[in-house]
């Protein structure tokens, strides 16, 4: 075929001279996939086939193998093989009247599918198509568009499904490789490519109305429709005829819903209006098929993806996302569609967070669109199913929806508006609860979130970086909230801790020097409260300073700083016996005197006092038990270098005192080496630092 056109024959002619290799190529087959075969026979008849790839009349057999029904599918699909790799290796070196007549073979097959053809047949078929359309559409083959609706209208007729499946799976490959994937030879003419989908996807009257001035490209359109309009009505008629009751429209909403994925992220978005894509997809959400649910919702998060709408389109495609009908709607999918923890079911699972990453990009629209959201939408509503998901026990449905918490939050004009305010205290809560450390949580837990974080992430460092995001989200919750409403957060703050603390080990055995482990619940929950705090305080300082200018002091504050300062005192005469927590007490101590409360020199005095005079008691019988109490004296030492770093001049009118109960301290025999040299680095960094700042 790479010369004087013999496979450019009509296969109706010089048959005499084709038949012997025909016959030679079904019995190599044939030997291949007779399990009776041996083992040397079926390696030489394999070394045939695959010659036989390369002969220049292979895509001639390859056609007549595929063409004709009387052979076993395998004997078929060979001879799409032989068509296929034609395509790829000797496409470039044949004739406008070779490549033509390959073409026409393969939309003759085409034209002959049927119900009875197996599947892998058919997308086979539809693959050859497509890579014929990315060589020659816009080029030499003009009409390709009026044989995709000639094939779309047939099938309706006769009707044949396995045609229509064939037009919807030629669109979707053609669409994926042109726009979402990086197909060297679709790549090579992507300009054209593109620029053809734009032409036939797009409905006339918006071309008419928005772009009358459009540079046509080659390509022969057919009728007036477009193809975003032919694939949202027969998703109609399928969602009409009841996925539940009917597997065929099933089957067939989910290869339109892949289709029109496809196309959203690409898709003039007046377009995707005009054919009413949202509200067609939309319906897909409520039909009782988790799979169609599943592309449904991953077609509208590829839609809202995109990262430009104009006002007008955002009016049209994603505002009647937010009226309070449709807000109920999401909301009863998302409670209606349950996954119990220990029995996931994978496909519910995998909808649900897909759903959650759509409903986070919708939010994103409410933060860039804040100076001008409508007064029709749902807010309180929609703000409602993002705190619904937020809470979900599965991290990996949750993150996605306290991502976007974060940023409503920081947002200057949303964090202020009046629907964002109920939710304040719902979400302190529920930051606190998740900013427990799952990763130091037994693995055999039964907390609902440790078995879904089990059966998200495999690896302990994937483990670790996603939750070093979640507790990063939880503590900007946190931050925004107390930046803005100190005199409300900090209270709410301090009350949960302080109920924390006394009850702490309400629902555990006591605390014994036998039993002791790291990292008990009592002081995980120690841990999460406390970085509660340390959230708030990041927050609290950044409202200080932005009020540091004004005129008049903000009214409340001495007051919240007392209450502060009492609380801090409260905190260092409660008596702990796990040595962590008393690490932790101490961290934040140290915390509170160097940033809310750095004017307060008696309290850094007490913290200095209680740290200098930790002193837990020995266990050398328990291991864990004298790991935390070695980890909790290099904290100690730590923080006074802490101290001594950040408020010098306040300890240098206590220093002879300081130096007097140090030498005393380390005169004592319990006192290790490493301990008394931090003591005197304390002394030394105290008397530098006042020098020389």
């Amino acid at each position: 075929m790479n010369g004087g056109g013999e496979a450019a024959v009509p296969p109706t002619e010089n048959g005499a001279q084709q038949s012997q290799p025909l016959h030679q190529l079904k019995q190599a087959l044939q030997i291949v996939y007779d399990p009776h075969s041996s083992n040397d026979d079926r390696k030489s008849a394999g070394a045939f086939l695959e010659a036989a790839k390369s002969e220049k009349e292979a895509p001639f057999h390859g056609f007549k193998l595929a063409h004709d029904r009387t052979l076993e599918p395998v004997v078929r699909h060979f001879g799409l093989l032989l068509l296929e790799n034609a395509l790829r290796y000797s496409w470039p070196d044949y004739t406008v009247s070779e490549s033509t007549t390959v073409r026409n073979w393969i939309l003759s097959l085409a034209e002959n599918v049927n119900n009875g053809d197996p599947a892998y047949l058919r997308n086979k078929i539809a693959q050859l198509w497509v890579e014929v359309a990315k060589r020659q559409w816009d080029n030499e083959w003009l009409d390709m568009d009026e044989l995709l609706v000639r094939l779309w209208e047939n099938a309706a007729v006769q009707p044949n499904a396995a045609q229509r499946d064939l037009v919807l799976f030629i669109l979707e490959t053609l669409v994926d490789d042109i726009f979402n994937r990086e197909d060297s030879v679709a790549g090579l003419r992507n300009t054209p490519l593109s620029k053809a989908c734009f032409d036939v996807f797009t409905p006339l009257s918006v071309f008419n109305t928005y772009y009358p001035q459009r540079e046509l490209s080659a390509v022969n359109r057919c009728g007036e429709d477009g193809w975003l309009m032919r694939l949202v009505r027969l998703l109609d008629e399928a969602l009409d005829a009841g996925v539940k009751e009917n597997s065929e429209a099933e089957v067939c909403s989910i290869k339109i819903l892949g289709v029109l994925k496809a196309c959203m992220g690409w898709s003039v978005s007046k377009a995707v209006a005009a054919s009413k894509v949202v509200e067609t997809v939309g319906r897909s959400l409520m039909v009782e098929s988790t799979a169609v649910q599943m592309i449904a919702t991953e077609c509208l998060h590829t839609l809202f993806s995109k990262p430009f709408f104009e006002d007008d389109d955002f009016q049209s495609l994603v505002c009647p996302m937010y009226h309070s009908q449709t807000v109920e709607l999401l909301k009863n999918i998302f409670n209606w569609i349950r996954v119990d923890p220990n029995d996931i079911n994978e496909e519910r699972y995998m909808f649900l967070k897909r759903f959650s990453e759509m409903i986070s990009n919708l939010g994103s629209f409410i933060e860039d669109k804040a100076s001008s959201l409508p007064n029709e939408i749902d807010l309180p509503g929609f703000l409602g199913l993002a705190f619904l998901i937020a809470s979900h026990d599965s991290l990996a449905i949750s993150i996605p929806a306290l991502n976007l918490w974060t940023k409503i939050l920081r947002s200057e004009i949303l964090g202020q508006v009046e629907a964002v305010q109920p939710f304040t205290p719902q979400l302190l809560e529920l930051a606190t609860t998740r900013l427990i450390r799952y990763e130091s949580m037994d693995e055999d837990s039964t907390n609902p979130s440790v078995i879904f974080l089990n059966e998200d992430l495999d690896t302990i460092p994937e483990r670790h970086a996603f939750l070093g995001n979640y507790r990063r989200f939880c503590s900007s919750i946190v931050e925004s909230i107390t930046r803005r409403r100190p005199f409300e957060a900090f209270p709410f703050i301090i009350s949960n801790v302080d109920n924390t603390l006394s009850s702490l080990y309400s629902n555990e055995p006591p605390f014994t020097f036998e039993q002791y482990k790291k990292n008990s619940m009592p002081f995980l929950r120690v841990d999460s409260q406390f970085s509660v705090v340390e959230a708030a305080l990041k927050g609290y300082m950044k409202w200080s300073d932005a009020n540091a200018l004004e005129p008049v002091p903000a009214s409340g504050r001495d007051e919240l700083d007392q209450n502060l300062e009492s609380w801090c005192q409260q905190i260092l005469n409660k008596n702990f016996d796990d040595p962590l927590i008393k690490r932790r007490v101490i961290q934040l101590m140290v915390t509170f005197s160097t940033t809310a409360l750095d004017n307060r020199p008696e309290l850094m005095l007490k913290i200095l006092e209680h740290i200098l005079l930790t002193r837990p008691a020995d266990y050398a019988a328990n291991h864990a038990y004298t790991d935390a109490v070695k980890e909790l004296m290099n904290v100690c030492t730590t923080e006074i270098q802490r101290l001594a770093m950040k408020m010098p001049d306040h300890l240098m009118v206590v220093y002879d005192q300081l130096q007097s109960k140090i030498n005393e301290i380390s005169a004592g025999d319990a006192v290790e080496d490493r301990t008394k040299i931090a003591f005197h680095t304390f002394l030394f960094t105290i008397k530098w630092v006042h020098c020389y700042s």
